[in-house]
């Protein structure tokens, strides 16, 4: 947080979440982020520098190679804490009424990327996974299918007034960002493609 908070949550157990009904979760994986890339720590994820496929504005060096490698492995490892989470809320019965957001703060942890204002410090990844088809979450009319992906242009600040407005809480007159999943999304019907 950039200011105070007393007490942000009511809970950081994982477990209190099915009597907390509905509830609000925020799960942080740091391993992207540049300082948590330790060789080793994530057996099994690692990508060989020699293939990997540089952007052009690196210079072709073994040691920009290794630092590629290292952060693709690390995303790597994200995918599977990603899979982890995914799979406890379908055995704890949470998966069919929870919408999920997946998204990153900032852009890639390299040179020329975060803190820049280039596509690679600006693009974000950004997922979500709506609840099981045939149940009835507020302004969620179950007519997205798997795997769609929007073109729309996202800004970070409009997921706060997506997953409100999606759970069925009325938005704040004051608050800021725009609706761009379910009905209430003024470009609902505009460009997607399977």
């Amino acid at each position: 947080f950039n200011f105070k908070v007393e007490k942000p949550f009511d809970s950081n157990n994982y477990d209190d979440l099915k009597t907390h009904q509905p509830f609000f979760a925020e799960i942080q994986i740091l391993e992207p982020h540049r300082g948590s890339w330790k060789p080793g720590e994530a057996p099994g994820f690692r990508v060989n520098p020699d293939k990997v496929k540089l952007p052009p504005y690196y210079p072709d060096t073994p040691a920009v190679r290794e630092d590629w490698a290292r952060y693709l492995s690390t995303i790597n490892y994200l995918d599977t804490k990603v899979g982890k989470i995914l799979e406890r809320l379908e055995q704890d019965g949470l998966a069919a009424n929870t919408i999920v957001f997946f998204f990153s703060d900032n852009g890639r942890c390299h040179v020329r990327d975060k803190q820049w204002p280039y596509e690679g410090g600006l693009h974000i990844p950004l997922i979500v996974r709506p609840p099981s088809p045939g149940v009835g979450v507020a302004g969620w009319p179950g007519k997205i299918k798997a795997g769609t992906v929007k073109v729309d242009l996202v800004s970070s600040i409009d997921i706060s007034a997506t997953s409100l407005k999606l759970a069925g809480a009325n938005l704040p007159k004051n608050m800021q960002g725009q609706i761009f999943l379910g009905e209430d999304a003024p470009c609902y019907t505009g460009l997607i493609r399977d």
